[in-house]
């Protein structure tokens, strides 16, 4: 379970995760159902990986924002009328099969999720394992990806593919943070950082377009980012992320 898994995941997720840059750049069925095809396996392997689900719309709706352009979420009312109409169909199957729809058989592992950890814990694991993912890479990472962002929502830059790409990072990093803090907060008690292994390919690629584009360095949101970054050196308690009981699990500090 330690060693087996991650690899598989980290590749699979990416190959997942291109398909979503890809289905937002283009929106086509075709590419709806790669990105569907990929999500489920990437589910099989891990069932963290339904995060995929909810953040292709987050994605989806930061693309249109970004776009200044409501028509783009057009093809998901087809897409979501197709998914409603699956798990309908898929949950009266199961109910008829003499199953039960109850959240410990749907989740598995990840059933306390919103249940097994006080509010106050699991804002305070968010906030850590947030601090964890912008000190992967020393930052620089996390500082190349807000000032993409930053050229993307101020239509400095309006290439499609770099939007998707954008939308993609933050939408896909802000909800596995959200869900790796909650669900660290009621299993693990630390830093769990090899449940956000994912995101280090997406912290790679934004810093090698960063630089291809000439790093650009748009000063108020480096400073805000930055400003951030170092709160969280502050605040985050050091046996939180580095120690003899984290080694496993967070194995970059």
């Amino acid at each position: 379970g330690l060693l087996m898994t991650e690899p598989l995941t980290l590749t699979v997720v990416t190959a997942a995760l291109l398909a979503m840059a890809r289905a937002l750049e283009t929106p086509s069925t075709w590419r709806y159902g790669v990105l569907a095809a990929w999500a489920t396996a990437a589910a099989a392997v891990r069932l963290q990986a339904l995060v995929l689900l909810p953040a292709f719309l987050v994605a989806a709706l930061l693309d249109a924002t970004a776009a200044r352009d409501r028509a783009r979420l057009r093809p998901l009312v087809l897409l979501g009328a197709i998914a409603v109409g699956v798990t309908v169909v898929v949950a009266v199957v199961a109910v008829l099969a003499g199953g039960d729809l109850s959240s410990r058989r749907l989740l598995g592992a990840y059933t306390p999720i919103g249940e097994g950890a006080p509010v106050e814990s699991g804002s305070e694991a968010i906030a850590w394992h947030a601090f964890d993912v912008a000190a992967l890479g020393l930052g620089v990472g996390i500082l190349a990806l807000v000032a993409l962002a930053a050229t993307v929502f101020g239509r400095r830059d309006q290439d499609p593919a770099l939007r998707a790409f954008v939308c993609v990072a933050i939408g896909y990093g802000a909800l596995l943070v959200l869900q790796v803090g909650l669900f660290s907060a009621a299993y693990v008690g630390h830093v769990a950082e090899r449940y956000l292994i994912t995101l280090l390919p997406l912290l790679a690629i934004g810093l090698c377009v960063w630089i291809s584009r000439g790093a650009p360095r748009p000063r108020r949101p480096l400073l805000a980012a930055w400003a951030l970054v170092l709160l969280g050196a502050v605040t985050v308690p050091i046996e939180e992320i580095s120690g003899p009981d984290t080694l496993v699990n967070a194995p970059t500090t």
